[in-house]
């Protein structure tokens, strides 16, 4: 997603949180396709339509509920990943229930849904502290270069949206790569 697009999901977002229900639905349009796949990820072969539907409307809730309670202020964690996390979350929540109340599950549907839960913590865990070590090694300003790098942008627009010269954003991301290699590779001795 490009810097005009998150702009404007970021507009859309604080309209919605407003109460403008077109600003939510463009949101909704633009994410369908993520509501779709976590949707069917999430169903059973066996499931009529009508557990599927359940299964959207759930998602559709959780969507809701990420865009009232996303931090637009906050530049560390994209709105499509905090959406994704929270459908996930919303869809495990839901199906756990619902297989809560059919009859005893077979071991082995048990197993995977542990797994897949399990799966989900350890892999937001290890984001988390992933980015507490990323937070802990750069100062503010390669901070804000290296998340802006990682979204995609160019040193050269990351130096206007910055105020500053290209040639600093250049400096300042080879100086975080050799601060993120010897703080996540201590032992490593990769080139520079």
């Amino acid at each position: 997603m490009n810097k005009n697009e998150q702009t404007a999901h970021l507009a859309l977002i604080s309209a919605a949180k407003g109460g403008d229900e077109s600003a939510f639905e463009a949101l909704l349009e633009a994410y369908e396709p993520l509501i779709d796949k976590m949707s069917r990820a999430f169903a059973n072969v066996e499931d009529d339509s009508e557990s599927q539907e359940d299964l959207r409307q759930e998602a559709c809730i959780a969507f809701y509920k990420a865009v009232q309670s996303y931090d637009s202020e906050q530049a560390e964690v994209a709105f499509g990943l905090y959406a994704k996390l929270c459908v996930r979350n919303r869809l495990i929540s839901y199906t756990r229930k619902l297989r809560r109340r059919e009859s005893v599950l077979p071991l082995e549907e048990r197993i995977k849904i542990e797994e897949d839960v399990t799966e989900g913590v350890v892999a937001q865990e290890a984001y988390m502290e992933l980015y507490r070590r990323i937070e802990a090694v750069l100062s503010p300003y390669e901070s804000h270069v290296w998340w802006l790098y990682l979204s995609g942008q160019t040193t050269g627009a990351i130096a206007a949206s910055l105020g500053k010269d290209e040639r600093s954003v250049q400096n300042a991301i080879y100086r975080i790569r050799k601060k993120l290699r010897a703080a996540l590779h201590p032992n490593s001795s990769m080139p520079e």
